[in-house]
């Protein structure tokens, strides 16, 4: 799918949720009056502490949850509006989702697991040898996720969320389960996927780990974005940290 890349994949405009449809003044808000771009090719990282909101935030993006304020826009296609039914269409043809849990099919071998996404988004389930290679596990299209590692099972998530090259990628806490080495196999696939591939690529995590491999790394609290407090600016093959004050 092609995406251009000078248009944002992603544009969040003053985006909230709210749990409860009560709309008394006194109702918390998960996330609140977030505005929010990522572009084709960006990896974005959220942190912040657990309830802040990240979470939520990611789901919207996702088309898991409607949004209860605000404009989304995804890929040039307008998403705050739409029903259950359209947000799972949505989610089918612009978006890959990475769990921290992986959500594999027990019962299914990787190679089988990851023709799960493809045949979902109408794509050929034999091209899940292919997928697998491009995560480095060809030798383990055989095994059942019992049989892996959690970062190979972590590998298989992400192949399979690749399935259909969705034009946007969001990834839950992708490398909590992991040891150092791991993860960073993890973020590096994730990483190349966004330069090599254009993929606008948001992560949620608490492993501060994660923000080497980040273009943008913006903290939330009470459900909002506070601040940038990373970012990269590119010019030729150097790359300048920028922290503001």
């Amino acid at each position: 799918m092609i995406v251009s890349r000078t248009t944002p994949a992603i544009e969040a405009v003053l985006l909230g949720k709210r749990y409860t449809h009560t709309a008394q003044p006194d109702e918390p808000w998960a996330v609140q009056g977030v505005t929010l771009s990522v572009m084709p090719g960006e990896l974005t990282v959220l942190m912040g502490p657990s309830g802040s909101g990240k979470t939520t935030l990611l789901s919207m993006l996702g088309g898991l949850l409607a949004p209860t304020t605000g404009r989304l826009n995804i890929c040039g296609e307008r998403v705050e509006h739409l029903g259950e039914a359209g947000r799972q269409v949505f989610r089918r043809r612009r978006v890959g989702l990475i769990f921290q849990n992986y959500n594999l099919l027990s019962a299914l071998t990787a190679a089988e697991n990851v023709g799960v996404g493809l045949a979902l988004r109408g794509g050929d389930p034999a091209g899940a040898a292919d997928l697998l290679r491009q995560v480095g596990l060809a030798s383990k299209a055989a095994a059942y996720p019992h049989e892996l590692s959690g970062g190979q099972r972590q590998r298989v998530a992400i192949a399979r969320c690749l399935a259909g090259s969705p034009p946007v990628l969001l990834a839950d806490e992708p490398t909590a389960a992991l040891d150092a080495e791991q993860g960073r196999v993890v973020m590096g696939l994730l990483k190349r996927r966004a330069r090599e591939h254009g993929s606008a690529v948001v992560v949620v995590t608490h492993d501060a780990r994660v923000r080497g491999f980040a273009d943008r790394v913006f903290e939330m609290e009470d459900g909002r974005l506070r601040r940038i407090v990373r970012r990269v600016v590119r010019s030729g093959p150097q790359e300048v940290n920028r922290v503001p004050a």
